[in-house]
Order: C-alpha cells, then structure tokens, then sequence
C-alpha cells in the first residue's frame, strides 16, 4: 500500500466515524471551504447546506455508514420505519 493509500483509507475511516457518531464539527473540518457536493436529483451544494441536511437527517433518523474493504462507502438511512441504503 502507498503512503497516499494509505492516507485516503485514514481519511475514509475517519469521515465513516464522523458521520456514525453524528460528528458535525469534525465532518466540516473534513470538507474544503469551497467543497462542492453531490446529491442524486439535487443540485450541487456546498459546506452550509451539507451542514444543514445532515444536522436534519440525524433528527430524524439514524445514520449509519459502512464500507467494505476495497470499494467506495455505501451509506444506510435507517428511520422508525423503513432504511434506505445508497451504494
């Protein structure tokens, strides 16, 4: 494993972390003052809206992100009555 593998794997576990513990100050740290987001059938948005969602998804459900081993994270919405998982 090169040493850039080896920091995107440490990136990766730490932003799976944040987002499982509903760690907001560490997943903004994470992001870039000018990081653009990806939503699908949403317009492209940035820190501030990223910040907002996520602080609204954690209210209403419980968030789980998994990863395996070699592919990009899938994420898990688990709410009181249904669980969404986006690979």
């Amino acid at each position: 494993m090169t040493p850039d593998e080896r920091d995107v794997r440490a990136l990766h576990a730490t932003w799976i972390e944040a987002v499982n513990a509903g760690d907001l100050p560490r997943l903004l740290e994470l992001l870039a003052d000018d990081a653009v987001l990806f939503s699908p059938g949403q317009p492209p948005f940035g820190r501030e809206r990223f910040a907002e969602t996520f602080s609204a998804a954690h209210g209403q459900w419980r968030i789980r992100c998994v990863s395996p081993k070699r592919s990009p994270s899938p994420a898990t919405w688990p709410s009181r009555d249904a669980g969404i998982r986006c690979p």
